[in-house]
């Protein structure tokens, strides 16, 4: 009797340490949290009512297909590989559209951000929308 006793105690203890092992998982990854409709990053939570599409990184960080998401306090791309980049939205110092990137001319306009030295150029549906909605 005392030994299952302790094996029922060892399950419950293995149990709470796998609920806690994902609870500290979801709060830090920002893409987990963005599949259950939230963003948590930097301690903020995001609703899902934020401004969000499809979007190409041909220049920045993360290069390539992925989603980029406008938050109340921040810019945020997930790449494809899963890869999170963000941009804090009071470091934003210039926002525009353009065809001209620095090695290439595009067919259609791209989003550019500017903030500390960095520049994301981002193939978005309705550039123009997104380039209003950062200023």
């Amino acid at each position: 009797m005392r030994q299952l006793l302790l094996l029922a105690l060892l399950a419950l203890l293995v149990l709470a340490v796998v609920w806690v092992i994902q609870r500290v998982r979801e709060s830090r990854s920002p893409a987990l949290a963005a599949r259950a409709g939230t963003a948590i990053t930097g301690g903020q939570v995001h609703s899902a009512t934020d401004r969000e599409s499809d979007a190409v990184m041909v220049l920045g960080p993360e290069p390539g297909p992925g989603r980029l998401r406008l938050a109340a306090t921040q810019l945020v791309f997930t790449a494809a590989s899963q890869r999170v980049a963000v941009l804090e939205r009071a470091d934003i110092t210039g926002v525009s559209t353009s065809v001209e990137l620095p090695d290439r001319r595009l067919a259609k306009p791209a989003l550019v951000v500017v903030a500390a030295g960095e520049a994301w150029y981002l193939v978005v549906p309705d550039a123009d929308r997104w380039c209003r909605d950062l200023t």
